[in-house]
C-alpha cells in the first residue's frame, strides 16, 4: 500500500479524487483479484490487490479500476525574483513542507490497513447490506490471510471470503460460529465496511473488522440487529490536528490529520492517522488506522469531507 504518511505534504487523495466527478476506489491488496460471483456470496478469493496509492502530481495519470484518471491542476507557480513559491488557490503558503506532520504523534511509516471481501475490491458494485450467521471454514496464510466462511442459506451454503494484510490467525479457529456483516454504500465514490464477530447471545465479541469510507460506521448500522463492531466502540475524533501546509500546487484540497477513538474492555485511545496501536484491557485489539483525514479548501467536485481506512483485529491471547 503506497501512501504518503509523512505530514500529508503530497496530497494523498488522488485515487479518491482522480478525475473529480468519477467514482474512485481507494485501497486494494497486492496481487490480482478474482471477479466476484453472484449475489449469493459464492465467491472464492485468489490473490488480491490492495495498494492504496494516494498521491497527486501535476496532471499525473493514475491507474484505477475504472480506467486512467488525470489529476486536475489547481495551483500555479510564482517565479518572481527568481524564486518559486507555492500556494493553493485559497492563498495558503507552502512554507513548512519538511516531510513531517504539523501534528503529533507522527505517522509511523509502517501502518497499512487493507482488505478485500469475496475476492475483489469493491468498486461499482450494487449496494450490499449483509448480516448472516456463518462458521469459519478455514484460515490460510498470514499477512495476508484469507478467511473462508460457510454461511447457511436455506438448503444451500453461501461462501464468503475476507482477505486482509494484518495478522488474523490468532483467534480465527475453523468451526467457530460467527456473524459476518458487510455493507457497501455508493454516495458517489465507493464506501465499504465489514465485521466478523463471535455469535453470542449478548454483545458479540469482535474478531476482525475494517472500513474504507467517509465515516467509520455505515449509515445503515443503526438498522442492524447487533452493534456493527460488537464489543468494540469506535468513533471519529475530528479537529485533533491543525491543517497541514499545502505542499503540492496541484492538490485538490488541504488536509488535516484526524484520529479514530476506540474503546474496548475499559480502555480508550485515539488512534491517529498513519498509526497502529493496541487497545483493550483484557481483550486486546490491534487497531491500524492507515488513513484518517479531513479535506478543506476543496478545489475539486465530488470530494468527501473526511476519509478513513482502518482494520481492527482481535489479538487477545489465551
Amino acid at each position: 500500500m503506497t501512501t504518503n504518511k509523512a505530514g500529508s505534504c503530497a496530497m494523498t487523495i488522488a485515487l479518491l479524487l482522480g478525475a473529480c466527478g468519477e467514482t474512485k476506489q481507494i485501497g486494494e491488496l497486492d496481487g490480482g483479484s478474482s471477479e466476484s460471483g453472484d449475489d449469493s456470496g459464492t465467491q472464492t478469493a485468489s490473490e488480491s490487490n490492495s495498494s492504496a496509492t494516494m498521491t497527486t502530481s501535476s496532471t499525473s495519470e493514475t491507474e484505477t479500476a475504472s480506467g486512467t484518471a488525470t489529476t486536475p491542476t489547481t495551483g500555479e507557480e510564482d517565479s518572481s525574483d527568481g524564486e518559486s513559491s507555492e500556494a493553493d488557490s485559497s492563498g495558503t503558503d507552502t512554507d513548512g513542507c519538511d516531510g513531517g506532520s504539523v501534528c503529533d504523534p507522527q505517522p509511523d511509516g509502517d501502518t497499512e490497513a487493507a482488505f478485500v471481501i469475496d475476492g475483489r475490491p469493491a468498486q461499482l458494485e450494487p449496494i450490499e447490506i449483509l448480516e448472516r450467521p456463518c462458521s469459519i471454514e478455514s484460515v490460510v496464510g498470514d499477512e495476508p490471510a484469507i478467511v473462508t466462511l460457510h454461511c447457511p442459506m436455506g438448503d444451500a451454503i453461501a461462501v464468503h471470503t475476507i482477505e486482509t494484510n494484518v495478522p488474523t490467525t490468532l483467534n480465527l479457529v475453523p468451526g467457530t460460529a460467527v456473524v459476518f456483516s458487510h455493507v457497501i454504500e455508493l454516495p458517489f465514490w465507493n464506501e465499504e465496511w465489514f465485521s466478523l464477530r463471535l455469535d453470542f447471545e449478548d454483545v458479540d465479541p469482535l474478531l476482525l473488522a475494517g472500513g474504507r469510507a467517509s465515516a467509520v460506521h455505515p449509515a445503515v448500522a443503526p438498522q442492524l440487529p447487533e452493534p456493527f463492531y460488537g464489543n468494540v466502540t469506535i468513533a471519529e475524533a475530528q479537529g485533533v490536528c491543525e491543517l497541514e501546509p499545502v505542499c503540492d500546487v496541484n492538490a485538490c484540497a488541504q488536509e488535516r490529520r484526524e484520529a479514530i477513538a476506540v474503546a474496548a474492555g475499559g480502555d480508550e485511545m485515539s488512534v491517529y492517522d498513519g498509526r497502529t496501536e493496541l487497545v483493550g484491557d483484557g481483550s486486546q485489539f490491534q487497531v491500524r488506522v492507515d488513513i484518517a483525514r479531513s479535506y478543506e479548501n476543496v478545489q475539486c467536485t465530488d470530494v468527501p469531507g473526511h476519509w478513513y481506512e482502518f482494520v481492527i483485529v482481535n489479538v487477545t491471547e489465551g
